[in-house]
């Protein structure tokens, strides 16, 4: 080799090596980062260095509203109260009996009045067999829906469903069910029938109202 070609390799050699370095890094891209989307290319997701992905933390989760269930819970509670109030049509005294049944799996109470005169006060054991009935065929009361009375019907009847959860504290939590209406002229006694057949088992332990509060009967207080 002649030796003007051999002093010319150790200065054309480093800037031949850049330029080639430089043209490979501009096809190729940043290391580790496929120009061309393919395998190994970066997730855009995964944002920038340094920044974290928000993640659901459960005070975001509170923040949301709860869903209002669309059935009563398959069996009822145990502690549970139940409030039956039915109050009769615009009739004569003698012949008006409104009452409250109070039941809970130990003991049932029914009251009687007529225009608030009291009738009759009674309390019966409530069985197993009672509350067992009562519990299988709660959700059958996901059926009730109460409509509003066109105005001017008259001898109707009202009604209360009032169902109460024993609380931690030993008080009443918030219902589990509150039903309020009216059935008159046919309106509401689909729903009307529902729940007197529901409470049946426990109204049945005090017997017909005829013996209860006859038409003789003198008020208790």
């Amino acid at each position: 080799m002649p030796g003007s070609l051999r002093r010319m390799i150790p200065r054309v050699a480093p800037a031949l090596i850049a330029t080639l370095a430089a043209v490979t890094i501009a096809i190729s891209g940043p290391m580790g980062v496929s120009g061309c989307g393919g395998e190994g290319a970066a997730d855009d997701s995964a944002g920038a260095p340094g920044e974290s992905t928000p993640v659901a933390t459960p005070e975001d989760s509170a923040t949301q509203p709860d869903q209002a269930p669309s059935a009563p819970a398959a069996a009822l509670p145990e502690g549970a109260l139940i409030t039956y109030t039915f109050t009769d049509s615009s009739v004569p005294p003698p012949y008006h009996r409104s009452y409250v049944l109070e039941v809970s799996a130990g003991q049932a109470r029914l009251i009687v009045d007529s225009y608030g005169d009291v009738l009759a006060d009674l309390t019966a054991p409530v069985t197993e067999q009672v509350w067992s009935t009562l519990s299988a065929t709660y959700p059958t009361l996901d059926r009730i829906a109460v409509a509003d009375l066109d105005e001017g019907c008259t001898g109707g009847t009202g009604f209360r469903l009032q169902i109460k959860a024993e609380g931690q504290d030993g008080g009443w939590a918030s219902d589990l069910l509150d039903v309020t209406g009216s059935a008159c002229g046919g309106v509401n006694s689909e729903t009307d029938d529902l729940i007197a057949q529901w409470v049946s088992p426990a109204r049945d332990l005090f017997g017909p109202m005829s013996q209860i509060a006859p038409e003789d009967a003198t008020p208790i207080r």
